[in-house]
Order: structure tokens, then sequence, then C-alpha cells
């Protein structure tokens, strides 16, 4: 048993390694595409049939690759949204995906609305609330990368400005409850 345990530990090494070479992908994701490999053929193994007339070897090998295959796809795909988003906003302090809005999102969403002119407003819907990257916004509105990056400056310019006012209303609340605490009774 041992022994066939190597020689599918040993089928498996040599197939992610020939795939790695062959298709260019990156050897640091060599133990990521060894576990999917160890997936792939254990399923294999599940849906084998002897009455198909093929080596089990055979099988395993032609599952593992294809997995493979779909699986490279899938960290390609990853890799580059991971990478158009590192290049769309590096210096964006808010480039966090949201799930869900809260009343508390519906009311921000509404102060902001008041606050920013219509344009700036689409803008910033497309980034903050849709998550949209620079380049979809640069598409949507035909603009290039230093209009959009000057639109996104202003918004947040806009938003600090609000903050800053909506820190000295919360500071002048706290001292009038503090004053009327301390006046006496």
């Amino acid at each position: 048993m041992d022994n066939n345990l190597e020689d599918f530990n040993y089928l498996l090494l040599y197939l992610v390694g020939d795939f790695i070479k062959s298709k260019g992908v990156d050897y640091a994701k060599k133990d990521h595409l060894l576990n999917e490999a160890r997936i792939a053929a254990w399923k294999a193994i599940g849906d084998f049939k002897e009455e198909k007339m093929v080596k089990i070897s055979t099988f395993i090998t032609t599952c593992v690759k294809n997995h493979l295959t779909n699986v490279s796809i899938e960290i390609s795909k990853n890799d580059q949204r991971s990478k158009d988003a590192k290049e769309a906003a590096p210096d964006d302090p808010y480039h966090t995906r949201r799930s869900g809005h809260t009343l508390d999102d519906l009311e921000f969403l509404l102060t902001m609305k008041s606050l920013l002119t219509p344009h700036e407003f689409t803008v910033f819907e497309m980034r903050f609330v849709q998550d949209c990257s620079l380049v979809e916004i640069q598409k949507s509105f035909d603009m290039n990368r230093r209009e959009v990056e000057k639109c996104l400056r202003s918004i947040l310019q806009k938003y600090s400005s609000l903050e800053e006012n909506l820190n000295q209303t919360l500071t002048q609340r706290q001292h009038q409850t503090k004053w009327l605490e301390d006046l006496p009774e």
C-alpha cells in the first residue's frame, strides 16, 4: 500500500511540475496546485468506472490536468483582478468592498448627494457603492485617469470637510451637555 501511495504522490508531483513548466504558472503556486491536484485525483478515483476499459492512472491524469487548467484560469483571473485593483487606486484609503447597506449608509448617501455635484455623486456612487475600478469609471465617462483622480480628490476633500463639521458639532454638543450638567439645580 505504501508503494502505491508513493506512486500516487509521485504522479501528482510530476503532473503539477509538468503543468507549471508547460503553462508558465508561477512556481510559488505549486503547493496550491498540488492540493488542487489531490482533490481532482480523489474525485477521479470516485468517478472511475472499470467497464470503460481505461487504466485508472490515465483517467486520473486526464482529470487532474483538466482540473489544473480550470484552476489556473481562475488563478489568472484573480491575479488580474488583484492587479487591476492595485493599479486602479493605490492611494485610495476607501478602496474596500461594501456588503449590504444599513440605514446609516443610506443617510450618508443622501448627505453626500446633497454635498456633491451630480457628476461627482455619480463617480462617488460608482467608486464607493458599486466598487467600480478607476478604469471602469474612466470608460463610463470617457475621462482620462487624471480627471477621475481629480474628481475623487474633490469628493474626498468635501467628505473631509463634512467630517470636520460633524466633529465640531459633536464637540459643541458635548460641551453643551457638560455645561447643562454643571448648572446648579
